[in-house]
């Protein structure tokens, strides 16, 4: 019977180990013009990989000035991270990965993050050429080059689980609770 109870309490230990290792983080970026004049900007969330990118999972970014002022969009999250995938008007190859703590490197990588507008132009790629030079292109050829800014909205914060997560945690409960009530019945 106290194996029983070992095994239980073990599963739910786990289980939040898991959950609390399963947490999203939010970074502002902000995209300006080599006349340093703010063309976009917008907020991604998403999952740290072993290796310290992330893996974005959602955010959404505004243009604000320039040929495609007023359009916003929102990430296309990659469907097959790290690889790269093809966009839905074929136009872009992207991948939906940051690399928010690499001195000296570039931020997003040359397949970069992708929103989808839902206008026309319906794709906005955000990538790097090089550390010192992205690119804010839209799949009617427009290419906007500049800087990008990133900041970690979320530092420090607490961690978020994901739902999976959530829903361990709440079947291990469940069976613990359960545990617990067999064990004062007796």
């Amino acid at each position: 019977m106290k194996n029983k109870t070992k095994v239980v309490f073990g599963i739910c230990a786990v289980s939040l180990g898991l959950a609390l290792s399963a947490q999203a983080t939010t970074f502002d970026l902000t995209f300006t013009d080599f006349n340093s004049v703010v063309q976009g900007y917008g907020a991604v969330t998403g999952t740290e990989n072993p290796n310290g990118s992330y893996t974005m999972t959602g955010g959404y970014w505004d243009v604000v000035a320039g040929p495609e002022a007023g359009m916003n969009g929102t990430l296309l999250p990659n469907p097959n991270s790290p690889s790269v995938v093809n966009s839905p008007s074929g136009y872009f190859d992207f991948d939906s990965i940051l690399f928010p703590n690499t001195p000296g490197l570039a931020t997003v990588d040359y397949w970069g993050l992708l929103f989808s507008t839902g206008s026309s132009p319906s794709e906005i790629n955000l990538y790097s050429d090089s550390p010192a030079q992205y690119d804010e292109y839209f799949n009617n050829g427009v290419d906007i080059l500049g800087t990008l800014t990133v900041n970690e909205l979320t530092p420090g914060a607490a961690p978020t689980p994901d739902g999976a997560s959530c829903a361990m945690l709440l079947g291990c409960a469940f069976i613990g609770l359960a545990g617990v009530r067999r064990l004062l019945a007796k």
